[in-house]
């Protein structure tokens, strides 16, 4: 028996014990039979075991690959659980429509850049908003996510969040730092 299985085969498994034919479960999977054979073929070899026999319009489970099932669907649910978790989380850190503080000065500046220039601000919406007075305001906006970006007088040290000063004078943006590991493989 092989060390590693792939995941995929564990789903086409269960999904035939869900489902009980391999053609209902190519439709599940939205894939086509062949690749569900193919796949029932492979955790035979891994298991030295039928697995799944033919009987009736169906495929009917062995005694081990109901023990498996008992294993795989559990496992099969968290890596759907992490899965969903980890979209949420991508769609929180990168927000449709950034919010932008500033003084009043600067979102007119702002807002007239983007007019004169749509190539500025191409697949990006953004919404520019009056910056309260207090700092300690200003933080907590950024660090709830109230705020995406504050463009304005420098604010005081803070590790969760990312200043970069403009040019020599008093001014900074600051956003929340956001820090993403994705696997491309």
């Amino acid at each position: 028996m092989q060390s590693t299985l792939d995941l995929n085969l564990a789903r086409i498994l269960c999904e035939i014990i869900d489902t009980g034919s391999v053609s209902a479960a190519a439709g599940s999977l939205k894939t086509n039979i062949s690749t569900i054979s193919t796949g029932l073929n492979k955790l035979r070899k891994h298991h030295n075991n039928i697995l799944l026999f033919r009987q009736g319009n169906g495929m009917q489970p062995t005694a081990l690959a109901l023990e498996l099932y008992k294993y795989y669907r559990p496992a099969l649910s968290l890596f759907d659980e992490a899965d969903k978790f980890q979209n949420s989380i991508l769609q929180l850190t990168s927000p449709s429509k950034l919010r932008i503080v500033t003084l009043p000065l600067l979102d007119l500046l702002l807002s007239d850049k983007f007019f004169d220039d749509p190539e500025f601000c191409e697949r990006s919406s953004w919404d520019i908003f009056s910056m309260p007075r207090g700092p300690s305001t200003r933080i907590e906006h950024l660090r709830r996510k109230q705020v995406d970006i504050d463009i304005g007088m420098v604010l005081p040290k803070d590790g969760s969040l990312l200043s970069y000063q403009l040019f020599h004078t008093g001014w900074a943006i600051v956003c929340k730092m956001i820090t993403l590991e994705l696997n491309n493989e």
